[in-house]
Formats: C-alpha cells, structure tokens, sequence
C-alpha cells in the first residue's frame, strides 16, 4: 500500500505551489534642490572627517534641529544630514554620486492553486495568494534634499533623511475562478 492513497491526501499532492523571493540594495544621492553650481540638482559637501560609509551608521553629529547622539540607520534619520554642507558657489559638491545605502527590500510571496475538472473543458481554479508571506517592513526611499540651499550657511532641512513610506504588510487574498 502507498503511503499516500487515500482521497485527501492525494488532494493535497495534486495542489500547484508557487514562491517568489525579491531582494535588493539599492543606492541613492543626497542632493541640494537648488542650482548652485549651473549644473542642475547638486550635490552637496561631506564635511571634512566623514566617510560616506559613516553617513547611514551609528548616530548624528547634531545641527539645526537634530540633537547630537540621534540614531541613524532608521525611519526617523536614515541618514544624517548634519554630515554635509552646502558647496561653494559655481562648484560640484564632493559627496560621491549614489554613494550612500537605501534600505534593504526582501519580500517572499507564496501561490496554492488547485484545478477541479467538472468534465469535458469546463474546471474550477482555487487559488490562494500570501504577500509579504514573514511580514517584513520594507521602509521606502528617505527624503534626500538636505538644504533648502537658501543662503550659504543653513541648517539641515528638518524632513532631510526622513521616511516617511513603507511597502504594504501581509496581505492574503482567496480567488474562485470557474472556466467553460
């Protein structure tokens, strides 16, 4: 006898099985909205001592409205922006083009599908669905203007490193979808 002969159990190997799996890192720019150097958006300036790893690790320097000590690294300051300065006029900023990390992106989705013949061409599909399957939090790009570039010495703008959106939570849905 085989392990598996009775009804259920061969309802259940008949079941399709899906599974996707996305990961990604993903670089981005911090930039100035004004035009200071007549080349478009521009770059700012890290200021002397800072590495560009330094700038999304550990804590803020503290400037303008952040408090030294704040942590980086997450929603509230992903970066810190007390980390630049506004260039000299008619210059690039020395901060490296996509130099710094966005937040990681990994979602698993999973598919169950199982196909019921009702005879000649006609058959019923069921169908369930699971996004986000482990219910990650995947945060969204962090608000990357840092100066208002209004006057040659400002503080950071206050939304600077900021983020404020989030990919979707678990979702599951059930689909039914008869065919003839």
């Amino acid at each position: 006898m085989h392990w598996c002969s009775s009804a259920s159990c061969r309802w259940v190997k008949s079941l399709k099985f899906g599974l996707s799996f996305w990961l990604s890192t993903q670089k981005h720019p911090s930039e100035l909205p004004s035009d200071v150097a007549s080349a478009g958006i521009d770059r700012p300036d890290l200021i002397p001592g800072v590495e560009p790893k330094d700038v999304t690790k550990g804590v803020s320097r503290g400037c303008g409205n952040i408090k030294a000590g704040t942590p980086v690294g997450t929603a509230d300051l992903w970066f810190d922006p007390c980390a630049f300065t506004i260039p000299q006029l008619g210059t690039l900023g020395n901060a490296p083009r996509n130099g710094f990390r966005l937040p990681g992106y990994s979602r698993v989705d999973l598919s169950f599908m199982k196909m019921i013949p009702f005879g000649g061409s006609a058959h019923t599909e069921l169908r369930i669905d699971v996004f986000n399957v482990f219910n990650r939090v995947n945060l969204g790009i962090p608000d990357r203007i840092v100066y208002g570039a209004l006057a040659n010495v400002e503080s950071p703008l206050v939304t600077a490193g900021t983020i404020t959106s989030a990919d979707a939570a678990r979702q599951a849905q059930l689909s039914v979808r008869v065919s003839f």
